[in-house]
This record gives structure tokens, sequence and C-alpha cells, in this order.
């Protein structure tokens, strides 16, 4: 069994987590697996249901067909949760050739939202938490076959999950938990890299900025085109263009504050609350992409 410390790096989704994932993954000492939120279902089930049965949950959970491993029985029953947790990594691992390696990168946003039960388990874990502005969250969100659509929706999960990021930074100490901003992570990779690897305990090199640390699975490279290319200062603001000033406006109208405490600059200095037709145009518009995006979903999970 190899023995590793877990790196988890945790925020709302598209706010650069498997970016930064595929950074640091390309550190000798670092593997960068695919986003595991099944483990929080292994830590929270095992014991409560029988072992076969918490087994067949974890095969056929469409998060852990992703990683296109084969995990036999034999290797799960009567286990701890974290050591089924430290096989399925260590397969992974075999299956990339990686022989050796002393951290293990986890790039699953809602990680600081169980920082807690994380760090019961994996006392060893650190925890970065990145940032990126509401806005170009937003643009990336409304544009993918699945999730939110209205300013006010994503606005509530950035807020929600910036919630959970505070959260763990009050309640962990300063060896424990690092806040980065999305956007010095582009516009200064070197420095914010070397900051992350001294709070990592590893080695800076610049290898790092090539980025190619993570192979993205199949089923999820087609919302990461980003990922293993050189960081893009261009797409910081692009944000602006994409979305319309009204649309800004809305999303600043529910977030702006949050905005203006983080550092962001707003658009709008006076914003017009949203219009009864503006409500109810956006509450039609999410229900019809919840449902397109649900039966999509389906079947790419049937496609596994």
């Amino acid at each position: 069994m190899l023995h590793f410390k877990p790196i988890f790096i945790g925020g709302c989704s598209r706010s650069g987590t498997t970016f930064l994932g595929s950074l640091l993954g390309t550190h000798k000492s670092c593997l960068c697996t695919p986003e595991s939120q099944f483990k929080v279902e292994i830590l929270q089930t095992i014991g409560k249901e029988t072992n076969k049965n918490a087994y067949l949950q974890l095969v056929n959970n469409y998060r852990f067909k992703i990683w296109d491993i084969n995990y036999p029985f034999e290797q799960f029953n009567g286990l701890p949760p974290k050591q089924i947790i430290e096989n399925i990594i260590t397969i992974y691992a075999r299956n990339q050739g990686k022989q050796k390696f002393d951290y293990w990168i986890d790039h699953t946003p809602n990680n600081l939202q169980y920082a807690k039960l994380l760090l019961g388990y994996f006392p060893n874990a650190k925890f970065i938490h990145i940032i990126r502005d509401g806005r170009a969250i937003a643009s990336s969100i409304k544009k993918l076959s699945w999730g939110w659509y209205s300013p006010k929706s994503i606005a509530q999960l950035w807020l929600t999950e910036l919630s959970y990021g505070f959260a763990t930074e009050c309640a962990l100490s300063n060896d424990k938990v690092i806040q980065i901003k999305y956007e010095d992570l582009i516009m200064s990779t070197d420095n914010v890299l070397k900051t992350l690897c001294n709070f990592i305990d590893i080695e800076y090199s610049d290898a790092l900025l090539r980025g190619n640390g993570f192979r993205l699975p199949t089923y999820t490279r087609d919302q990461h085109t980003l990922v293993g290319r050189k960081p893009q200062v261009s797409r910081i603001n692009a944000w602006i263009k994409d979305l319309s000033a009204r649309y800004i406006e809305l999303f600043e109208y529910y977030a702006g504050n949050m905005l203006v405490m983080n550092g962001y600059k707003l658009i709008n200095q006076s914003i017009k609350p949203p219009s009864f037709y503006e409500k109810f145009f956006y509450q039609v518009i999410q229900i019809l992409k919840t449902y397109n995006d649900k039966k999509k979903l389906r079947k790419k999970k049937d496609d596994l």
C-alpha cells in the first residue's frame, strides 16, 4: 500500500479546480485523479450498509465509473473506509504508470463542503480554497449541458460554495488551508504555484507550468477544454463579452456585495431590480434547461 498525503482543492464549480489540479499533478511527487464525489458516500455509507450493498453502490456510481478502473470486491470486503479510498487511488495510479507518489491531488469542487469529514479520516490532509469571479462562473456554467442558468440561481450557488470555503478557512489553521484567486493563478501562475508548493511542502519547478499532470476522463473532456494548455489571460474577463449587460446587472444585484468584498469591481453603480417578467422568464428557462440537462446526463451515464 502506498502512503500519501491528500491535497484537497475545493471551490465553486468552474472556479479552476481541475486546471489547478493539472498544474500540481505535473509534479513528480504528485498524483492528480479525476473528481471523486463518491468518496463522501464511502465515508458515510460503510458500516451502515452491508459490504456487498456498499460495494455495488460504489461500482455502479457513474462518478466512480469515470475513473475507468477495475476494483475487485476482494479489495473492498471488510476494509475500513479510508483504506478503500486508498486502494482505489493506488489502482488508478498504477493504471497511469505512477508507481510512487507522495501527494494525492483531489480537485473535486465540493471538497470544502466536507472538510471536517475528510479531515477526520485524513488528518494529514491540506486544503486549497480557490475563488473566481462569480460572473465568470456564470458565463461558464450557463453554457454547459448541466446545472444552472439564471443569474439568481448561479449567484446563489456561488454564494453557497464560497460560504463553505470561508467556513473551512475559519475552522482550520493556516498550515492546513490556503486561499488563492483564480485570476492570480492565471495572471501570475509561477508566483501562485511557488506559494502553493511551499504550502504543500514540495519543491517548485518550472515544469509545473506545462499543466499536463492530469489525463482528463473522456466523460468530462468537453467541459475542460483549457486544461493542459498554458494559462490564457484573455479568458479572465471574457465574461464581459459573453454575458449580456442586463445579465451582469442582475448577477450583481444578487451577489454584488460579495463580489466587492472579494476584490471584484462592479460594472454597474446603479442597479435596476429584476422585473416580474424577468423573474418569470428565467424561471421558465431554468425549468426547461434542467429537464433537458437531466435527459442528457442520463444518456451519458448509460454510455459509461
